[in-house]
């Protein structure tokens, strides 16, 4: 689900000549929790009760996107990886502009609630596949 300030920033970027974020973060949550289109950077974090040091990578994790195609781009191929530092459920992810865990600004593009919560042991790593669909209608 893309959040009001994500579509805020795209049609920023797209119509309004703002600077485009060229790379974006995933940002694994462990709380169960839904997100919402009111959903932003500085609340975002705490709210899902994002995973900070419950995996060993120094940042969040990059999102590493392919080119658009049948209006759906996603990082296929290209996932991003966390590895646990200790046992940890991930709920869900969202997509952030900003690299640093915890974080409390910046955009955030989007986030979802997995439909089934992962649960990783210490040294265990989760490749995490996301894509994103527009639609016309």
């Amino acid at each position: 689900m893309i959040t009001n300030q994500g579509l805020n920033h795209a049609l920023d970027v797209l119509l309004h000549g703002t600077a485009q974020t060229t790379t974006w973060y995933v940002v694994p949550f462990t709380s169960n929790y839904t997100p919402t289109t009111a959903d932003t950077a500085a609340d975002f974090p705490g709210a899902a009760g994002e995973a900070t040091t419950q995996y060993t990578e120094g940042t969040r994790p990059a999102f590493v996107e392919g080119a658009a195609s049948g209006q759906v781009t996603g990082n296929t191929g290209n996932e991003a990886t966390i590895t646990a530092a200790s046992t940890v459920t991930i709920y869900g992810v969202g997509l952030s502009s900003v690299a640093t865990k915890g974080a409390v600004t910046g955009t955030l593009l989007c986030a979802s609630l997995f439909p089934t919560p992962k649960t990783l042991e210490a040294g265990e790593q989760l490749k995490l596949s996301l894509a994103m669909a527009g639609a016309n209608g």
